[in-house]
């Protein structure tokens, strides 16, 4: 199984190609200067360039990837908008996951994931101890947060939120170093699909996940409200003409 993931929730594009569950190739491309516009350019020329090294074609693919957020809500919205138009146009299972799953899966669960947001406020989910979303991600105050995930033991989270939060939490653990998140995400989406198809897919498996794990139901994680509004257009379709 051939997946394609790809994480543009930072200025840093982090980028993974996986083969039944071994790395092929697993990339962080930060951008020439810090511009979240030029890791949104960079970021198809970046894709073409690490499916040649792999000698892959891109019709060789056998699922996408996407890092759904929370993070920059233009990162996030050019990541999921390209994952979902080359699914459309690949016709592939398309599969979004969060940054807040990924931390959570370096550990042993149940825990509580906490990032820092605006001041006062964080991201954060809790998960089980078989990783399944206990407490959906959501943008929460800090006092709030410490109400919701008091059933939880377990908490970890980065530098702003444990000085935010100070002696309200005693068990708040640091995040676990993740260097390339598109890496993570990609190894629980071949979790999530070994279960259902071989590593090996027919045309037949590809068409039928590409149904279940539809482009239509992935959408960006942004959990508040954004600070411009952004029309809506028909993006998804101009641009899967393109790559067809």
């Amino acid at each position: 199984m051939r997946i394609l993931a790809f994480d543009t929730s930072t200025p840093i594009i982090n980028l993974c190609l996986m083969d039944s569950g071994r790395l092929v190739i697993g990339r962080e491309i930060p951008p020439a200067a810090a511009n979240r516009q030029e890791a949104v350019t960079m970021l198809l020329p970046s894709i073409d360039t690490a499916l040649k090294e792999a000698g892959w074609d891109k019709h060789s693919l056998s699922c996408l990837v996407v890092g759904q957020g929370p993070g920059s809500f233009t990162g996030i919205r050019t990541a999921v908008v390209t994952a979902k138009t080359l699914a459309q146009a690949l016709k592939l299972p398309l599969l979004g996951v969060s940054s807040l799953e990924c931390y959570a899966r370096q550990v042993q669960g149940p825990v509580a994931v906490l990032l820092a947001g605006a001041p006062g406020f964080l991201f954060a989910a809790g998960y089980s101890a078989n990783g399944e979303a206990q407490v959906p991600p959501a943008y929460l105050s800090c006092d709030a947060a410490a109400q919701t995930f008091k059933p939880f033991s377990r908490w970890l989270a980065d530098d702003a939120v444990r000085q935010q939060l100070g002696a309200q939490v005693s068990h708040c653990e640091p995040l676990p170093v993740l260097k390339n998140i598109a890496v993570m995400q990609a190894q629980i989406a071949q979790d999530r699909l070994s279960l259902r198809v071989p590593n090996r897919l027919s045309s037949e498996e590809r068409t039928r996940l590409a149904e279940e794990f539809t482009w239509r139901h992935v959408e960006p994680l942004y959990l508040r409200s954004p600070s411009v509004t952004v029309k809506k257009s028909n993006a998804n379709q101009d641009q899967a003409d393109d790559i067809k």
